[in-house]
């Protein structure tokens, strides 16, 4: 982990940044999501077959799918220090090729443009960023991005 992208109104990291290698191979996502207010929420969606409505609604979006996950590979490609960037390009051409490849969730976005994988990365690169294809299917779908005082209280 590299920083935080997201704090709540307390302070507390919601959403960490991802280094894009991990023991010299891709790491898949680019932002982790890490409250747990958060993950009870969207997990609560996701085993409610989120990520097949999610997909299913997305269908007839495939531009801007392909532009996200294009962004994410962007994204981890300029986070390597351009030393590193060299090293791989000129030495590691299997692993450059896969960073540049690679999109949201290290989906093969050439193949599969609306490549959904789980609710957790799309809810954390939707904060971490204030963007996503279906941002307003993830904003009905998980009804509070922040734990409440009275929660906030309760857990202290």
């Amino acid at each position: 982990m590299s920083g935080v992208a997201r704090r709540c109104c307390w302070g507390f990291p919601q959403v960490l940044v991802c280094q894009p290698l991990r023991r010299m191979k891709p790491f898949p996502t680019s932002f982790w999501l890490v409250c747990p207010f958060l993950l009870r929420s969207v997990g609560t969606v996701e085993s409610c077959g989120g990520v097949a409505e999610l997909k299913r609604e997305s269908l007839g979006s495939a531009r801007e799918w392909r532009e996200y996950h294009l962004l994410h590979a962007l994204l981890r490609l300029s986070m390597l220090p351009t030393s590193q960037r060299a090293y791989l390009r000129s030495r590691r051409r299997p692993i450059y090729r896969a960073v540049c490849a690679r999109g949201a969730g290290g989906a093969a976005y050439s193949r599969d443009p609306i490549a959904v994988k789980c609710l957790h990365l799309q809810a954390a690169s939707f904060m971490a960023l204030g963007h996503h294809p279906m941002s307003g299917w993830l904003e009905s779908r998980v009804s509070e991005w922040e734990c409440g005082d009275a929660l906030c209280r309760r857990a202290s």
